[in-house]
């Protein structure tokens, strides 16, 4: 009674192979693509971040480009018969290159002072229309407190005074 042990089954061909399912925490992990696109997100943000910290710090310091030419140093000629130290010679080489380098890079266009127009002197009876028509002004408005009232009262007062007098001051 013996029995003979069942054959095992025969190893499967290449052609003929099916697909092995996972099961289990195998079935769960992401694939490559979504992987690769989880990792990378952290790396983007930091780009995107660093980058605008860049782009605000060149912004902000384009408004201060033009201070650099205020701070050139600019030396006083040595007196005849007297030698400078060599460090001072070095340093004012170096500032003066530096110096000359900011200018050539700034070029400061030089500041054209239009002189004042002189107009002509207003007639005396003009000023005191003008003066007149102020005084109506002053009457019309409303004060919204004492302190307000005072001083309209005032310069109310400082007007009739020059609408009044002989001569009126220069305007």
């Amino acid at each position: 009674m013996e029995t003979a042990p069942p054959t095992p089954p025969p190893p499967p061909t290449p052609q003929t192979s099916v697909p092995v399912q996972l099961q289990g925490p195998a079935q769960d992990l992401p694939s490559y693509k979504e992987y690769r696109t989880a990792r990378s997100k952290p790396i983007w943000r930091f780009l995107l971040i660093s980058n605008l910290a860049l782009g605000a710090f060149l912004f902000a310091q384009a408004g201060k480009k033009g201070t650099h030419a205020r701070h050139v140093h600019h030396h006083h000629p040595v007196p005849h018969g007297t030698e400078r130290p060599k460090a001072a010679e070095e340093e004012s080489s170096s500032h003066e290159a530096m110096g000359d380098a900011i200018l050539q890079e700034t070029e400061i266009s030089p500041l054209v002072v239009q002189p004042p127009v002189v107009r002509p002197p207003v007639p005396a009876e003009e000023q005191r229309e003008l003066f007149q028509w102020i005084l109506d002004e002053k009457r019309k408005v409303k004060p919204e407190n004492r302190v307000d009232k005072e001083r309209i009262d005032e310069e109310k007062a400082l007007l009739k005074k020059f609408i009044r007098s002989e001569t009126l001051p220069y305007l």
